[in-house]
C-alpha cells in the first residue's frame, strides 16, 4: 500500500473507507466531472489501475486513472465508457485519467499537481508512453481543468461533440 505525508495531509490508495467520502466529492463537482451513481462510481473505483486520494480528517482529493491494457479495455468497454473509446482509437500505451477532483476549500496548494506527479510517476514505472484525460466543454467548459492540465504539459488532441448538451476535450502529455 503506497502511503506518503505531504505536510498535513496524507497520500494513499483509495480504499473500501475512503470510497463513500470520494463520492460524495464527486458528486459535490458535478458538472464538472460527471456524476454517477454510487454503485457506478464503486464499480470504477474497484475496477481502476491506479487510484489515490488525499485525506486530512476526509478526503479532499481524489484520482481514477484506468490502464490501456487488456481487462481494463474489456471493462470499460462493458460499461460503454465512450470517453475512454475514443481515446483508445487516438492513443496507444496510455495511461487515462477518468476524474481528478479537489475539494473547492483545498484548491491551489498543490494538492491536484501532487496527485499528477503520482500519477506520471506511475505511468512511467509502468512503461505507458503518455497520459491522457478528458476535459468538458459542455455542459460547462471545465477553464479550471482546462489551465490545470495545460500547466502540467497537457494539449488538446481532438474534441468530440456527443451531443448539443455534451462535448469534451481530449488532452494528452507525453511522459515516455
Amino acid at each position: 500500500m503506497y502511503i506518503l505525508c505531504v505536510s498535513d495531509y496524507l497520500i494513499q490508495d483509495i480504499n473500501e473507507i475512503d470510497i463513500y467520502n470520494c463520492f460524495q466529492l464527486n458528486q459535490a463537482n458535478t458538472p464538472n466531472v460527471g456524476s454517477e451513481s454510487y454503485k457506478n462510481f464503486e464499480e470504477l473505483i474497484i475496477n481502476a489501475d491506479y487510484k489515490l486520494c488525499i485525506k486530512n480528517t476526509t478526503v479532499i482529493a481524489f484520482a481514477i486513472c484506468f490502464a490501456y491494457k487488456k481487462k481494463t479495455i474489456a471493462y470499460l468497454n462493458s460499461v460503454n465508457h465512450k470517453n475512454f473509446k475514443e481515446l483508445n482509437k487516438m492513443v496507444n500505451n496510455f495511461l487515462y485519467v477518468d476524474r481528478i477532483v479537489v475539494d473547492e476549500n483545498y484548491r491551489h496548494l498543490g494538492l491536484g499537481s501532487e496527485l499528477y506527479k503520482k500519477i506520471i510517476k506511475y505511468g512511467i514505472s509502468q512503461n505507458y508512453t503518455s497520459v491522457t484525460a478528458e476535459i468538458n466543454y459542455l455542459p460547462i467548459k471545465n477553464d479550471i481543468s482546462f489551465n490545470f492540465h495545460k500547466k502540467h504539459g497537457f494539449e488538446e488532441i481532438a474534441t468530440k461533440k456527443y451531443s448539443k448538451e455534451y462535448e469534451v476535450s481530449f488532452q494528452k502529455c507525453n511522459i515516455n
